[in-house]
């Protein structure tokens, strides 16, 4: 008997699938929780420009990579830890690396990280989610012993069970997406602050339509956005924030055109580690430094402040917890685990009487996550 058999799963669609949740049910729960971007002179925001300033002197010091960062006094000190999670350091999880990634070219490209830099390098212009794939499918990929011995974890997962694992991830990235562009253009006024990043400025037509009136980037001396100029590298393979200006796409090169609050990378990237940490509790911490280390990527680079990745984070996990919610409610979890130890299938009519005495799907307070997985975080456990 196969994990990978799961014949439960041919009445799995008689409850509702994975749906994209409503702008309306999102606001409901966040509109309260996302709070306002610091008074453009406040103290708050001056002592975030601050920490963008310090951040912008040391992205080539790597003594300052792997540290804690914290600026401003009393009520207006900013803290934050930019510790990396162990996807991004363990060569396991590096080599192969995701195709596209912006890496060093150090032999081996290890490690892909040495200071602030190249951590904003790597998450510059990835496919939304790319590094959080690119971990799954190592994931699946890794052997794990059991009695009988070694087994690939994604062969104690049947296929239409993986394929939920996905579908879950892409649909907590594209909502999350969605989500962040909501708050960065709805909401009035949308937030431009002047540097960093220099954005379009927007001009309201009537009738409410948004319209942009381009003008030209004001570069700011002390603090250039370094996806302003071409990767560059040294001659020992080093990435260095010195390269060429970019002449285009205009009027700003580098810097994205659009609202940076909330950060859409800490969006996306807190809403992914949410739903990857339910399915692999025991990778539970890694993907949420993983979420931290994309956000705070984006601050090294010089496009967002620290309050843009706070208010992503916020958004993130809660689109996170709904998608994680709508498993608990998907009929999807009627599976008994105790189906592992089985030598022979249900026949034919046993699935057809599960089926009829389903209940009408699920009520939410199920865990869809431990089905298959708390065997799998015990076994990962024992091997340390």
């Amino acid at each position: 008997m196969s994990p990978q058999v799961e014949p439960p799963a041919s009445y799995w669609f008689r409850c509702p699938v994975l749906r994209t949740p409503l702008i309306s049910e999102i606001k409901a729960r966040l509109d309260a929780h996302v709070p306002d971007f610091p008074p453009q002179g406040s103290a708050i925001e001056t002592a975030e420009l601050e920490l963008l300033q310090y951040l912008y002197n040391n992205r080539e010091n790597p003594r300052l990579l792997e540290t804690t960062h914290s600026l401003g006094t009393g009520d207006n000190r900013i803290t934050f830890q930019n510790r990396l999670s162990a996807f991004l350091k363990s060569r396991k999880y590096v080599n192969p690396f995701p195709a596209g990634a912006v890496l060093n070219r150090r032999p081996s490209n290890f490690p892909i990280i040495k200071y602030g830099a190249e951590q904003a390098r790597l998450f510059e212009s990835e496919t939304p989610g790319l590094w959080h794939r690119h971990v799954l499918n190592v994931l699946l990929d890794e052997e794990i012993m059991r009695p009988s011995g070694p087994i690939k974890l994604g062969q104690l997962l049947s296929p239409p069970r993986q394929s939920i694992i996905w579908a879950a991830l892409d649909l907590a990235i594209a909502t999350a997406l969605m989500a962040a562009w909501h708050y960065k253009w709805i909401p009035s006024p949308p937030f431009f602050p002047p540097f960093p990043p220099s954005r379009p400025i927007l001009s309201l037509r009537p009738g409410g339509q948004i319209g942009r009136r381009p003008r030209p980037v004001e570069i700011n001396p002390r603090l250039p956005v370094l996806y302003d100029f071409e990767v560059s590298y040294r001659e020992v393979g080093d990435i260095t924030q010195m390269p060429t200006r970019r002449t285009g796409p205009l009027p700003s090169p580098g810097t994205p055109r659009h609202p940076s609050y909330p950060s859409g990378h800490s969006t996306y990237a807190a809403a992914a580690s949410q739903v990857l940490g339910c399915f692999f509790p025991m990778y539970r911490t890694e993907f949420d430094l993983l979420a931290d280390n994309i956000g705070i990527a984006r601050l090294w680079g010089g496009v967002h402040y620290l309050s843009d990745h706070t208010a992503g984070q916020i958004i993130g996990r809660t689109v996170g917890d709904m998608i994680i919610e709508q498993l608990n409610t998907s009929g999807k979890i009627k599976a008994d685990p105790d189906e592992l130890t089985s030598e022979l299938p249900p026949t034919r009519t046993e699935i057809q009487n599960q089926f009829e005495e389903l209940p009408d799907c699920g009520e939410g307070n199920e865990n869809f996550c431990a089905v298959r997985f708390e065997e799998i975080s015990k076994i990962q456990g024992k091997q340390g």
